[in-house]
């Protein structure tokens, strides 16, 4: 099975940011900036409400059941970074880095699992679009 890969280069950016940053704590060299903290915890919460965003779009379980999806990532994600940035080493930073590899692999890859249906055959099935083609065919009668 041969498998692209489509990047996204903002969700990249956001997670390099607080890892180097993070990394940059650990290391000393921004250990005299208190407010670090506060932008590392914003940065990471995009970073989950960004899986939760793109995984709805790109993994099919998640695309067919969107609500439960995002409240499985949250619960998981926001208790994740909130025990990575208060218990922040580099053996943390480097699970983080794994983790989101993984995430990544899975995220922005393109085979049978992150693919959906064309948007064609999405909206042929949809009530709506069915509805709407009713009231066509007999628009001009």
């Amino acid at each position: 099975m041969t498998y692209t890969y489509k990047p996204c280069l903002l969700c990249i950016g956001v997670a390099s940011l607080w890892l180097l940053l993070s990394l940059g704590i650990v290391l000393g060299a921004l250990a005299g900036s208190p407010s670090l903290h506060l932008v590392i915890a914003l940065l990471m919460g995009t970073s989950v409400m960004g899986i939760a965003g793109l995984g709805e779009k790109r993994v099919l379980w998640a695309n067919r059941h969107p609500q439960q999806w995002k409240l499985i990532v949250l619960l998981i994600g926001v208790p994740a970074a909130y025990l990575a940035l208060t218990n922040l080493s580099l053996a943390v930073i480097v699970a983080e880095v794994i983790v989101l590899v993984i995430i990544g692999h899975i995220l922005f890859r393109r085979s049978d699992l992150v693919s959906l249906p064309p948007a064609s055959e999405a909206t042929k099935k949809d009530p709506r679009y069915q509805a709407l083609m009713k009231e066509l065919e007999n628009c001009c009668n």
